[in-house]
């Protein structure tokens, strides 16, 4: 048996359908990578969960330019039809595809489509398919769990006993919520003794810590290793992550080929679970919208920031709750464009190096490598700038803490990493690449792509990446 529906929705948009013109919102989607393409506006008119990212806090004004969003669990066949429902109002559902589709528009949260699945539902006799979808329903949140048990338990009840009221079926559903809230405090109970047990092997590890530490003081005047040496030891060990990286970039670049030629280079990493493009000379993100993420990568062109102190400011706040932060691009760096990145985060407190003029009409590659066991450095064999190498003219370090970690040939500082004083150990990684980001192939000027620019970009966005 099958179900087709249609809603109100003009005919012209089918041609847009998975079209990559005029494409602002692109899904990588399935374990073979299957790339769709979709246009914001449409999909935040259909679904809940797309206008939250695109107008998040009831915004009328999109402030994502651009996303990429993977889906490795979901099938592209199914994620193909909950599209073209976006874009024609059409959909076929049927017993095969029914716990799927339903599965889809609870995750992304479209109201009409789960309407269409309920209605199918109800002329299905088989409870089996209303027991299935009523576990699917819990994993979402609460409102719209709410509302598909209501509805389910409506189907339930009207098959069980045609004679019962709603009343009696919110009930039914008010009792079943109880059910769940007992079951729901057994688990709390249970998840508090977990975490005494933890506590109790926290006390042991602190305890074996002590005997380590005193083994140690006793090995030190044998040790012939600096301190700098066994810091970047420490750092090889944590550099490890359990889940997928989500990334915000922050540009101050109108042409948007530029924004997409950078996200090429980061997303050279595997690791990258999520990316978000954000127009930091048209909006300025908050705090609150910043923490979310766990690397900003910020860049800019030719183009200023439209409020260079107060992103900077809000930057410096998201390092300190632990983020981690990629700074690069010539005129962010440069000490004579007032119009660049500007408040808290351009301090000595952020920055390994301070601003300085700029070069752009030296070309030059990679030089003296001070720390070839970097994990920025991993799988670095060749860099070289391009024709004109943008970088600033900066060789010194703000604090002796601080790490240089590669040079141009000319001396000029390439990667510099910036490392904080014990009371500063909760901050987020930092490190500043004294580059443009955007290569060769979308900027005559830009780094040699046939080089390994890219790798630093992705090295680095994951070695910052916040602890999980």
């Amino acid at each position: 048996m099958s179900v087709s529906s249609r809603i109100l929705i003009r005919p012209n948009l089918k041609q847009y359908f998975n079209n990559p013109k005029h494409s602002n919102i692109r899904f990588i989607v399935g374990s073979n990578g299957t790339v769709m393409y979709g246009h914001q506006t449409i999909l935040a008119i259909n679904s809940e969960f797309f206008r939250n990212i695109v107008f998040p806090s009831g915004s009328t004004d999109p402030c994502v330019s651009h996303v990429t969003i993977t889906l490795p669990d979901v099938s592209p066949s199914d994620f193909s039809m909950i599209l073209n429902f976006c874009y024609t109002g059409t959909i076929t559902i049927n017993e095969k595809n029914l716990q799927s589709i339903t599965n889809l528009s609870l995750q992304f949260r479209m109201k009409k489509l789960l309407e269409i699945c309920i209605d199918f539902l109800s002329s299905s006799s088989q409870p089996w398919k209303v027991t299935n979808l009523l576990i699917q329903g819990s994993e979402f949140t609460e409102p719209l769990e709410s509302r598909t048990k209501y509805s389910f338990s409506k189907f339930i009840g009207n098959k069980i006993n045609t004679e019962k009221t709603e009343e009696e079926n919110e009930k039914i559903v008010k009792e079943k919520e109880k059910g769940n809230e007992k079951e729901k405090e057994k688990e709390k109970e249970k998840e508090k003794e977990k975490e005494k047990e933890k506590e109790k092997e926290k006390e042991k590890e602190k305890e074996k810590e002590k005997e380590k530490k005193k083994e140690k003081e006793k090995k030190k005047e044998k040790e012939k290793k600096t301190n700098d040496d066994k810091s970047l030891k420490e750092t090889i060990r944590t550099f490890s992550f359990n889940c997928a990286i989500n990334v915000a970039v922050l540009s101050a670049e109108t042409d948007i080929r530029y924004v997409h030629n950078v996200c090429e280079s980061i997303l050279i990493n595997q690791k990258i679970g999520k990316m978000s493009v954000i127009s930091a000379d048209q909006v300025t993100p908050s705090f609150e919208e910043l923490k979310t993420f766990d690397v900003l990568f910020v860049y800019s062109a030719d183009d200023p920031f439209k409020s260079p102190g107060e992103l900077g400011t809000n930057i410096a706040k998201f390092v300190r709750d632990g983020g981690g932060l990629v700074l690069c691009g010539i005129n962010a760096l440069d000490s004579s464009d007032e119009k660049q990145i500007g408040g808290e985060i351009a301090t000595a407190e952020f920055l390994p190096f301070s601003k300085a003029p700029a070069i752009t009409t030296s070309a030059s590659s990679l030089g003296e490598v001070v720390c070839p066991n970097h994990p920025t450095m991993i799988n670095i064999h060749s860099f070289d700038g391009g024709v004109r190498s943008f970088r600033v003219n900066a060789t010194t370090l703000n604090e002796k803490t601080d790490r240089i970690i590669s040079k141009w040939k000319d001396g000029t500082i390439l990667i510099a990493e910036k490392r904080y004083p014990l009371q500063n150990c909760h901050y987020g990684r930092v490190i500043v690449l004294n580059l443009s980001p955007p290569s060769d192939r979308i900027d005559y000027g830009g780094w040699n792509s046939q080089t390994d620019g890219g790798i630093i970009i992705s090295n680095s966005v994951e070695y910052v990446a916040r602890e999980k």
